[in-house]
């Protein structure tokens, strides 16, 4: 649709001009690294005031983009530049040439009878604009490149909608490593000091029972 819309705005500067540019198809837009799209080879145009170069009934441009009342022998006019473009946009959008037939004649053909198949997907604007663009009627088609720039403008940079994040769910607050480390420490010791507490005792217990002079009592046998 940026392409379309910078089209559409060199289109309507030539209009302005009342010139007509009668073959626009993909190789006559040169597109730079920066992204502008460049116009070129207006080697066919004519002014809307000016005798034709070509035999009255003679088609004149590329049979894959020609509009219809140019491959019906009629004089084009500034919605004749507007059908090509919308055969360009449809091209860009599904990689088909809707019309392309066996040879130039039966492409020419297929603009003046023939419907393009809809485009499946893609949204609304977009396929609402190029069907407009490629109405078989010029009196269907928009009146003038100006409002195909305008909308195909609007198109490639829709309204951003701002939807509000949602509440934040409130977090658990966890205690310092140094609060969660404390009491496992203090269980530590205090297992330590016990075992060291019980192993002093077993020690002295031991020892004192080795001593000498000091008898182990034993209990007399009956009789």
């Amino acid at each position: 649709m940026d392409i379309v819309a910078q089209v559409a705005a060199a289109l309507q500067e030539a209009h302005g001009a009342g010139i007509v540019h009668r073959d626009l198809k993909p190789a006559n837009m040169l597109v730079t690294p920066e992204g502008r799209v460049v116009l070129v080879d207006f080697g066919i145009a004519r002014t809307v005031d000016a005798d034709p170069l070509t035999l009255t009934g003679a088609i004149v441009g590329t049979a894959d983009y020609i509009s219809p009342e140019q491959c019906d022998g009629s004089s084009a006019t500034s919605r004749s530049d507007l059908y090509s473009l919308g055969m360009v946009a449809y091209e860009c959008l599904t990689g088909l040439k809707p019309f392309r037939r066996e040879n130039d004649v039966a492409t020419a053909l297929a603009h003046l009878r023939e419907e393009a198949p809809p485009r499946a997907r893609g949204p609304e604007g977009v396929r609402a604009l190029v069907e407009q663009l490629i109405a078989k009627d010029p009196g269907a088609r928009p009146a003038s490149a100006a409002e195909v720039a305008a909308r195909a403008a609007g198109l490639a940079s829709p309204t951003v909608e701002v939807v509000p994040a949602p509440s934040p769910v409130p977090e658990r607050r966890s205690a310092p490593l140094s609060l969660l480390r404390r009491p496992a420490l203090r269980s530590r010791r205090a297992y330590v000091a016990a075992a060291v507490l019980v192993a002093a005792v077993a020690g002295s217990t031991f020892v004192a029972a080795r001593e000498p002079g000091i008898g182990v009592p034993t209990c007399a046998a009956s009789t």
